[in-house]
């Protein structure tokens, strides 16, 4: 008799991608003082918005985060105090006492020193990272403002805005003056400045112009005109171009550092102070005092690309645009890539954070195509998932985090299937992604979407069932068996 044939369905589900550790995220942030309303905005230069304000003491002029992107560093001009901040949640770490009117701020290229310029009482505090405290007070001239510290961290170099008009040149291993360079008469005293990537000029504003230095024989080689009363100086990444603002002309000059000319002048807001530039993408921040804005300056085509409000008389020396570190969140399946069930499929969705920093408002998003009907989700311990009822047609999760998601957790979810009856062969696909962060105020872990893609099909497999047992006759009578 021929075999009989009944349909069982079965369920075949295929990892298509997973994902390792991504390499290490980090993101820019301006960080801009804001003098009378004693704030720090922090703008998000992915979107240029302000995401967050955090409160310091009394008269905030200058910004500058550490290379690690986990602190920053302001000088609160009327407090004598320098704040310490950690970006991750906009907490005050630490106050250190320094001296009379702190007016700029430096950090050297390792991360371990911090150099704040006493406007009023002539010197210059040496703070070390470790521990937060001020290992070093530096004899200046009359009222330093201005420092930045070269690409070697072997040198700090501080203007002078008085009628002494010269810049210091500081030992950093000895912390004393080795030098003092002459920038010469004018109107306007040296205030600003900065250095190219490879150490060998430097900027400084004076009188109406940027006097540039060769830092091998400390000598100005060139003087490059700009507009009236320069203050802040900021130098691209690649060292092409220099920046400088002109509160007495509401502009910033931007001039040629191969040819030391300069290329043109943008108008921004009025009286711009500090300057900083994004180190991701070259673009420019400007801080204008009197209309509490930040002036974002296109470098390809020496435009604003849009003002942000932000708080009261923002000054902002210093660099304060800083790389923060984010959370890498990576999503991916535990056990085998494929399996092939009876009737049901399940898979093992896993979250993982490597850090460097806790993730907040994490949210596990799972859609598919399926009927919800066919699925079931077992959200991860501290995690609560929800069945998106706005689109009932499909089973569409959304997974949202009860708490922060730290360093090295690796939160599991189930997603279960089962194939309905009336299910026709097809293929089914279903999306997994993670991301965090998408509406809190912090800097810790801004990461993008990561996905796994699942396809589960539908399809019959025949099974032999047993034949029918067919009738024998009885033996007949008497006979033996």
């Amino acid at each position: 008799m021929s075999p009989i044939f009944k349909p069982v369905l079965l369920i075949s589900v295929v990892v298509l991608a997973a994902f390792a550790q991504p390499a290490d995220a980090r993101r820019a942030y301006a960080y801009v003082a804001n003098y009378s309303s004693n704030t720090i905005s922090v703008i998000d230069t992915t979107s240029d918005t302000v995401v967050s304000t955090i409160p310091v003491a009394s008269g905030p002029l200058a910004v500058a985060g550490i290379p690690s992107g986990t602190q920053i560093y302001v000088a609160n001009f009327n407090s004598n105090t320098v704040s310490v901040i950690a970006v991750s949640d906009n907490s005050l770490i630490a106050t250190i006492p320094v001296g009379s009117n702190p007016e700029y701020i430096a950090i050297n290229p390792a991360g371990t020193m911090v150099y704040a310029t006493n406007r009023y009482s002539d010197s210059m505090s040496v703070v070390d990272v470790a521990t937060n405290t001020v290992i070093a007070t530096v004899p200046m001239s009359s009222q330093p403002v201005g420092v930045v510290v070269n690409p070697t961290g072997t040198r700090a170099y501080v203007a002078h805005n008085s009628v002494g008009r010269i810049v210091a040149v500081v030992d950093t291993a000895t912390n004393t003056v080795i030098a003092n360079v002459p920038m010469g008469g004018g109107s306007y005293y040296p205030f600003g400045l900065d250095i190219n990537p490879s150490g060998t000029r430097l900027y400084v504003t004076n009188e109406s112009s940027i006097r540039v230095i060769d830092t091998a024989t400390n000598a100005i080689i060139a003087t490059v005109p700009v507009g009236v009363a320069p203050s802040g100086v900021a130098v691209s990444p690649d060292g092409s171009r220099v920046y400088v603002t002109s509160y007495g002309n509401d502009n910033v000059a931007v001039i040629n550092a191969l040819t030391n000319t300069l290329i043109t002048n943008v108008t921004v807001g009025d009286q711009p102070w500090g300057i900083a530039v994004n180190p991701d993408n070259g673009y420019v921040y400007a801080a204008n005092s009197n209309s509490d804005s930040v002036s974002v300056i296109n470098p390809a085509t020496n435009t604003v690309s849009t003002t942000i409000p932000v708080g009261d008389f923002p000054i902002s020396f210093g660099k304060f645009v800083v790389q923060v570190p984010e959370s890498n969140l990576a999503i991916r399946t535990r056990g085998p890539s494929s399996v092939a069930v009876k009737n049901v499929a399940r898979v093992n969705v896993v979250v993982d954070n490597y850090g460097p920093d806790a993730a907040s408002n994490g949210v596990v998003a799972i859609n598919t195509n399926g009927p919800a009907s066919a699925f079931k989700i077992t959200a991860a311990a501290n995690w609560v998932c929800a069945l998106d009822t706005e689109n009932a047609a499909t089973a569409n999760f959304l997974c949202a985090a009860n708490s922060n998601l730290a360093v090295g957790d690796r939160p599991e979810f189930v997603l279960s299937f089962t194939a309905p009856v009336s299910m026709s062969a097809a293929t089914l696909n279903v999306s997994v992604g993670i991301s965090s962060d998408s509406s809190d105020t912090k800097l810790d872990n801004n990461s993008g979407n990561q996905s796994i893609y699942i396809t589960a099909t539908r399809y019959i497999q025949p099974v032999r069932t047993p034949a029918s047992v067919s009738t024998r006759q009885a033996p007949a009578s008497g006979s033996k068996y």
